[in-house]
């Protein structure tokens, strides 16, 4: 939900930046709600008008839709383990979709010590042994909790670790019934006592105390057994010792021998199950036995691996090892010393690997458009999921096993798998880069000529070939004209200006206009050959701009040609000047002059419109130190100019112009920031086909410093699909071109590429080749030195290698 606070406005239309969502894109509501289906980042756009204005107040903010929570995930490594102790033990927290922790370090013995709540703690083991570490994540929101279990070791200075050996001492045995013997435990590398006092008719037989006693009521020997196990390192160890308690002695009278039958004892029936501690048959595994025997009183347990055996009715045995184990009970009659044996297998599973994501990339060519296939290479995995870095697809993501992907532009493109192991829920990330490229011819030429300084314009020639208008260090200009791969094939230089250059469609030549010093503004026939005819020289003679805002020169659709430039010092400090020719160059006269306006105005591009005549853009300013405003102005046959200004309450210009596809025109504007540091913001806008603004005006990501706003000029063109920009854009460092493609409405920048070349280079000129492709123009400063330079780029702005 959006809450407009806004003042002085009475309408609205919002762009949510989430192209994705079709017609719900936009909204005139004043306070709209929007949903955005997929999370990422979008620039959403507030436009609003006062009441009776044309032109809206914009505002832009960046809003970030997080994924959905996901829930807590434990994970966590031992960078150091299994050295020797006493050793602090690091512990590398990689926990994901968590924000609250719980350690049991598995070392009972260090109290308090044996816990913490810190995300990467530490934990000092003191004993040799096999600790157990358990991490339990939870995050808010989710009841559920995640653990995850390792194991620290920690060895003695020999490297191993220390055998439990389970031995105690009975302090008063042989005693008369009843008696009270007393235990006391001599065991080593324990703490954790299990006693059977070999009593079953006593209701207290066994014990877990340390140094325990037990009642004898009745005399008898007693088999008295201990367990000592170490909880560290489930190892366990038994030891047995006879328990006698004796009779007092009375008289006993004669007596006569009897004999009597005792009905033979049943056997013994050995049973028993077993459960996996835990529910983990993964080694290693504790696996808890349950006697079920009849007509036993004592057993003997062999577990089938080499950690001993166990007398305990109901044992509990450690197996370390993955394998399976034949697990032998026998259950024993001691009157009648009868026995019976039953064996089962337990399986213990190796340690289940943690995933480990890999894939190859398969294409048969590096060229787009590129079907590429990826061979999954993972191992421990049973899920997977992929993104192909191609983010301008709707197919970008993908769960199969081995999944293919259609890339459709060249670019670097990172592709990431996530490899997943469903029973342990662990993952494994990997990612891979590979570059992809058109098939288009590119270039980069920054050698057009020793004294080439700049480049002015740029037109078709014939085939493949272009013409190249450059300054030259000397002010004078040459034209080269280039082939398909860049290279000069043949110039023309000449000691004054030339500066721009529009084809003549009946004599399939070209006519060019410049100035030659010190104040003749001319027009000039080029041939193919590259020779020329006489100039034409305009009257009067006035002083011309030729560091900036260069003459023009185009082709009307009434076959007639219009020059302008930008004057000094006549009536203003710099005004424009219009004049026509025909196609061989002969001057027509206007009735009057062009411009009859107040203020200081400067042209910086000139085109053709359907009416005949012609429309221009730059710059007006009332008087020193006032604000820049947009120049919009129309010249119709006749070359009478109109003119309309576009205000803001920053200087702003305009750069270029092009006839748009809303029956207007497209202006590339610059405007300043209001941060205070120097810049220019450039943006595109529409206007109508008298100048008027309309509601249509992006951003771009070009920012240029004021000092060169009024030196360079970037440049727009009109394509098939909307529009093209080529601008020099500052990066903090030094200026890169950034090209940028709008769509045919004007409110959408679908895409930009930034082209980034050795030292600065600034844009004059952008020209789409008939493959495609485009040419971009201009001057590059490299090591203190200025040279004219062209590139060549693909239809996605890219330069091959």
């Amino acid at each position: 939900t959006f809450k407009n606070t806004s003042e002085l406005a009475d309408r609205y239309e919002w762009n949510f930046g989430d192209a994705a969502s079709g017609d719900k894109n936009k909204s005139t509501e004043e306070n709209p709600v929007h949903l955005f289906s997929k999370p990422g980042s979008y620039k959403v756009q507030l436009s609003a008008w006062a009441q009776g204005m044309k032109k809206p107040s914009t505002y832009n903010e960046v809003i970030t839709i997080a994924d959905l929570p996901q829930p807590p995930e434990a994970r966590f490594t031992i960078p150091k383990n299994n050295v020797i102790g006493p050793a602090t033990i690091n512990f590398s927290n990689q926990s994901v979709n968590a924000t609250r922790f719980l350690w049991d370090f598995g070392d009972p013995g260090s109290g308090d010590d044996n816990t913490s709540d810190r995300k990467n703690p530490t934990h000092t083991y003191k004993q040799p042994g096999r600790y157990r570490v358990v991490l339990t994540a939870t995050s808010p929101g989710f009841s559920r909790e995640s653990t995850a279990t390792d194991w620290v070791v920690i060895t003695s200075p020999d490297g191993t670790l220390p055998a439990v050996q389970a031995h105690f001492i009975i302090e008063n045995n042989h005693a008369t019934a009843p008696a009270v013997i007393n235990f006391s435990d001599n065991s080593s590398n324990a703490d954790i006592y299990l006693w059977n006092f070999g009593n079953e008719n006593s209701g207290d037989n066994q014990s877990e105390l340390k140094n325990p006693v037990h009642i004898y009521t009745d005399p008898g020997t007693y088999q008295v057994t201990l367990t000592a196990k170490n909880a560290a390192t489930g190892e366990t160890d038994t030891y047995s010792e006879t328990v006698t308690i004796t009779d007092a002695a009375v008289a006993q009278p004669a007596t006569e021998t009897v004999s009597v039958s005792v009905p033979e004892a049943k056997p013994p029936v050995a049973r028993f199950g077993f459960e996996l501690k835990n529910g983990n048959n993964i080694a290693p595994a504790s696996v808890v036995f349950s006697n079920t025997s009849e007509n036993a009183d004592s057993f003997q347990w062999e577990f089938g691996d080499s950690s001993g055996s166990s007398n305990l009715k109901n044992p509990e045995h450690l197996f370390k090892n993955p394998g399976e184990y034949k697990v032998k009970l026998t259950a024993i009659h001691q009157a009648s010393g009868k026995k019976d044996v039953l064996e089962k297998t337990v399986v213990v599973e190796k340690p289940l690997a943690p995933p480990v994501a890999g894939f190859e990339v398969v294409f048969s060519k590096e060229i787009v458009p590129v079907k590429v296939e990826f061979k999954n290479q993972s191992s421990n995995a049973d899920s997977w999921k992929w993104n192909f870095g191609d983010f301008d697809s709707i197919e970008n993501e993908s769960s199969a096993e081995s999944p293919s992907h259609q890339y459709t532009m060249p670019g670097n493109y990172k592709v990431t798998l996530e490899a997943i192991n469903s029973k342990t829920g662990e993952s494994n990330r990997v990612t891979k880069e590979f570059s992809l490229r058109s098939d288009f011819a590119t270039f980069v030429n920054n050698s057009l000529g020793q004294q080439a300084e700049t480049v002015l314009d740029i037109e078709h020639s014939q085939g493949s070939e272009y013409l190249v208008v450059l300054k030259n260090r000397n002010n004078g200009s040459s034209v080269v004209k280039l082939d398909e791969k860049g290279s000069v094939v043949s110039r023309k230089d000449f000691d004054f200006l030339t500066s721009g250059i529009t084809p003549v469609l009946k004599s399939g030549q070209w006519m060019m206009a410049g100035i030659e010093p010190p104040d003749k503004l001319f027009v000039m026939g080029l041939k193919n050959d590259l020779t020329v005819n006489s100039p034409v020289y305009f009257q009067p003679s006035k002083t011309f701009k030729t560091d900036f805002g260069f003459p023009g020169i185009a082709l009307s659709v009434a076959d007639e040609i219009g020059v302008a430039a930008n004057t000094l010092n006549d009536r203003y400090p710099i005004d424009v000047f219009f004049q026509k020719t025909d196609q061989e160059g002969k001057i027509i006269s206007l009735t009057d002059r062009t411009f009859k306006f107040i203020g200081t105005k400067m042209f910086t591009e000139m085109i053709p419109v359907d009416d005949g005549g012609f429309a221009l853009t730059g710059y007006w300013q009332e008087k020193e130190n006032a604000l820049y405003r947009i120049l919009f102005a129309r010249i119709d046959r006749r070359g009478v100019g109109t003119m309309q200004l576009i205000t803001s309450d920053m200087n702003i210009l305009g750069l270029d112009i092009d006839n748009s596809w809303e029956d207007g025109f497209a202006i590339l504007r610059a405007e300043e920031t209001r941060t205070g540091n120097q810049t220019y913001e450039v943006s595109f806008t529409l206007v109508d086909g008298k100048g008027g603004p309309t509601d249509c005006a992006t951003m771009l990501p070009c920012v240029v410093k004021s000092e060169d706003i009024l030196k360079y000029k970037p440049s727009l063109i009109k394509v098939n699909n909307g529009y093209v920009v080529a601008c020099h854009s500052f990066n903090g460092v030094d200026y890169d071109v950034a090209m940028c493609w709008i769509d045919k409405t004007g409110h959408e920048l679908t895409r930009y590429e930034t082209v980034s070349l050795p030292g600065d280079q600034f844009v004059m000129k952008l020209v789409e080749t008939k493959d495609g492709g485009y040419l971009v123009a201009g001057t590059q400063k490299l090591n203190g030195k200025q040279e004219a330079f062209i590139i060549k780029t693909d239809a996605w702005g890219k330069l091959n290698p």
